[in-house]
């Protein structure tokens, strides 16, 4: 990407170009300005346009007014989140279901943009603030995003203030690996006593070992998009809660850790879902450790 180089007055004699603070870009030999440059979002050195972010956004619900929204980041614990502030069609006021419209945001997010939402507020319809010709402030909506004084109607984070109700989520999380281990250690009818020894999970049912990673990805997901457990449904996409692909590598990293397998980084893509994952697994981990008295699974 370049930097617009303008003339505007001589600086120094040998040198009278100055500086232009926006983010263009060429294209069929033509320069195409796309935006200021200190509203470019950066999230893990990737730089993310906010219009584009924008567009998607109000393309993923009928209840976003389009081309009244914000998108901008903002620093939680040394690191630049995504934070999203679109204004609600009128027509939506009374009968707006949240839930849904937050959903929405986070899934078409996720799936085009491939960048984690971190909140999202929706406004009053004609309360975002704009300039007197009429453009979006996206400083002033991050100032005010901030400062709490933006005409919410809802909104949402993955950052919610009852963090208590996350705490007990590890020690449930620890009670599945002593769980799972328990059930390697269990010997089984149709092993001899050296393959007893082995930790085999050939004795499980699949049925047994899809409910564990059933759960253990339920509180995983929790975890880390900071979403109740009871708000989980294991037959939605992993899309629609905002998973990114940063977090879908770091889980399967966990998972296969848990499961003492290998496991390939496109998982989370091949089966978009809890419960079809946890049936892939439970399936494969039955016959890994058919195959073999040391439980060792295959690239799934």
């Amino acid at each position: 990407r370049m930097i617009i180089i303008s003339l505007i007055r001589p600086v120094t004699k040998s040198s009278p170009f100055c500086r232009n603070p926006k983010s263009p870009v060429r294209k069929n030999g033509e320069l195409f300005v796309t935006g200021r440059i200190k509203e470019m979002i950066i999230i893990r050195g990737q730089n993310y346009y906010p219009q584009d972010i924008e567009m998607t956004v109000e393309n993923s619900h009928p209840a976003l007014r389009a081309g009244f929204g914000a998108a901008f980041a903002v620093e939680i614990k040394g690191e630049e989140q995504l934070v999203v502030a679109y204004e609600v069609e009128r027509s939506y006021l009374r009968k707006l279901n949240v839930a849904e419209v937050v959903g929405a945001i986070r899934q078409a997010v996720s799936e085009q943009q491939e960048i984690q939402v971190n909140a999202v507020v929706l406004l009053k319809t004609a309360s975002i603030p704009k300039t007197s010709s009429g453009k979006i402030q996206r400083h002033a909506c991050r100032s005010g995003f901030l400062a709490g004084n933006l005409e919410i109607i809802a909104d949402w984070t993955e950052n919610p203030a009852n963090k208590a109700a996350f705490i007990s989520l590890e020690a449930e999380l620890n009670s599945l690996t002593q769980q799972l281990q328990m059930l390697k250690q269990q010997p089984s009818l149709m092993v001899s006593h050296s393959e007893e020894k082995s930790k085999s999970l050939s004795h499980l049912k699949p049925d047994s070992m899809q409910k564990i990673i059933e759960s253990w990805l339920v509180i995983q997901l929790s975890l880390y998009l900071k979403i109740a457990p009871t708000d989980i449904d294991i037959k939605e996409t992993f899309a629609h809660y905002g998973l990114d692909s940063a977090v879908a590598i770091s889980l399967t990293n966990e998972l296969g850790k848990w499961l003492d397998c290998e496991l390939e980084a496109t998982l989370f893509w091949e089966y978009s879902s809890i419960d079809s994952l946890a049936q892939h697994l439970a399936h494969e981990c039955q016959l890994s450790s058919l195959k073999s008295p040391t439980y060792v699974a295959e690239k799934v």
